[in-house]
């Protein structure tokens, strides 16, 4: 059991603000939509006093309001404990259990192929920043999440001289570790941006933060910059969405989601099968498409 205190005092504003930081530089969230999470959370932790009574809240909520509006509430309890589990606060996360059905979840937001390599050609071709190019490279190779990517270590490098190949030593949640390979221009841009690296403090991205490393909403402006110079919509553009890219993309190429659930570091595959959604979706696109030049075809020929 992970019982916390009330958090109706100040320490619940702190990590609240906390939290909003997270929604902010990871989820790429809208005003509208931050502000509606951080009440949802303010509503549940005004009617419960333990947090792991949340059976209850979710009966509730059944029956005072929209489907649409109770979605939203359990996805942002389900963030703020996964949020608090991140951070160290708590040890479990008892909203785990809580599964929302596929049939209801909103398809997560991806960018195209070309639109990513339109985004790492950019980088590449201008050799703007290898810091930027290192960073983007290694989102896209890997599809690790933004608090992994920004606390990697220059050991989590490992490069096979047998096999000259690279691959990143990835924490996850939980403290587990996963191995995810890295295509070779990924490998390079690493190699060739760890040279340039002045303040060796051990991570790979270190800064002049408290935590040493690269902060989330640093990286959030570098991705919002990053998207302008590519000439794409920085409100289309996050850490999360470039996560999902890699794994949608993945799935197109014929990676199976086994292998795509270890490479993301998913617990559970059924976190991972939101990916096929995406895909069927776009194969079914493709299907309705094929069908209307077909039948343009057969009314063409009918006529001659």
């Amino acid at each position: 059991m992970c019982v916390i205190v009330r958090f109706l005092d100040t320490t619940s504003q702190d990590i609240l603000e906390r939290f909003r930081e997270m929604l902010i530089a990871d989820r790429n969230l809208s005003k509208n939509s931050l502000d509606a999470y951080t009440q949802d959370i303010k509503q549940f932790l005004q009617y419960n006093n333990d947090l792991n009574d949340i059976t209850n809240y979710i009966t509730h909520i059944k029956t005072n309001y929209s489907s649409a509006t109770i979605m939203r509430k359990i996805s942002a309890i389900k963030q703020f404990f996964q949020f608090l589990v991140d951070e160290k606060i708590i040890t479990n996360n008892p909203t785990e259990k809580i599964h929302i059905k596929a049939k209801d979840i909103k398809l997560p937001k991806i960018l195209t192929e070309e639109e990513m390599v339109r985004i790492l050609q950019f980088f590449d071709d201008k050799k703007k920043s290898l810091k930027t190019a290192c960073m983007l490279h290694i989102l896209y190779a890997t599809g690790v999440r933004v608090s992994e990517l920004i606390t990697l270590k220059l050991s989590s490098i490992l490069h096979d001289s047998t096999t000259n190949t690279t691959s990143l030593l990835v924490l996850g949640k939980g403290n587990t570790e996963r191995i995810v390979p890295l295509y070779q221009t990924a490998a390079n841009t690493i190699m060739e941006y760890i040279k340039t690296i002045k303040n060796n403090n051990g991570f790979l991205f270190p800064s002049y933060s408290k935590t040493g490393h690269i902060t989330r909403q640093g990286f959030a402006k570098t991705l919002k910059h990053i998207a302008i110079c590519a000439n794409i919509d920085p409100n289309r553009i996050s850490p999360h969405v470039i996560r999902h890219a890699f794994a949608t993309h993945l799935l197109e190429h014929g990676a199976d989601l086994l292998s795509i659930q270890k490479l993301l570091g998913h617990r559970n595959i059924s976190t991972t099968q939101i990916y096929t959604h995406v895909t069927y979706s776009k194969i079914a696109d493709v299907l309705k498409n094929s069908i209307k030049l077909t039948e343009l075809d057969i009314i063409k020929k009918s006529h001659t």
